[in-house]
């Protein structure tokens, strides 16, 4: 109804304006195959960075962990920050290059008004990258705080025993 009221949709609702072509059912093929292809090796890559940083942690020390996970942190920002402001600059060519390292040339293009670009409009997107982007700050943001934190913490003195202390102030 909101798409009718504002010109996107003809009034007729039981017309092919409101069946996905074959163009875009591939390319949301393409996209299931996409998000199917990454999910495993994404989780082995959290799992081999969890595991990296517990060694270095027992290995090389908190502070040393501290700084991989500030380092860490730092360097997500850092990306998030230009990818940003490269998608502001240039919205249209971060968007094409985005695709075109994922998609082929030609199909991930549809008119305006086709069902695809409607059902999933620009708003949908921006929500989603907004979401993404917050996720991945306040993840980084929090990395940062506990690498300071492990830097900067002080180790406990380790206890002496009375044998120990009366033999050392002799």
């Amino acid at each position: 109804a909101a798409a009718q009221a504002d010109g996107r949709a003809p009034g007729n609702a039981q017309g092919e304006e409101y069946r996905l072509d074959s163009a875009a059912i591939s390319h949301l093929d393409d996209c299931y195959a996409l998000a199917s292809a990454v999910k495993v090796p994404l989780i082995a890559i959290a799992v081999l960075a969890i595991a990296a940083a517990a060694h270095v942690g027992v290995r090389a020390g908190r502070k040393n962990l501290g700084r991989v996970l500030t380092c860490a942190g730092g360097l997500t920002i850092a990306a998030f920050l230009a990818f940003g402001a490269a998608a502001l600059i240039d919205f249209d060519a971060f968007f094409a290059l985005f695709h075109g390292m994922f998609f082929t040339q030609g199909t991930w293009t549809f008119w305006y008004r086709s069902l695809l670009i409607c059902s999933l409009p620009e708003g949908f997107w921006m929500g989603m990258g907004i979401l993404w982007f917050a996720t991945s700050l306040l993840l980084s943001i929090l990395s940062c705080c506990v690498g300071v934190h492990l830097i900067r913490k002080r180790g406990a003195r380790p206890q002496t025993t009375d044998i120990q202390s009366t033999r050392f102030n002799r």
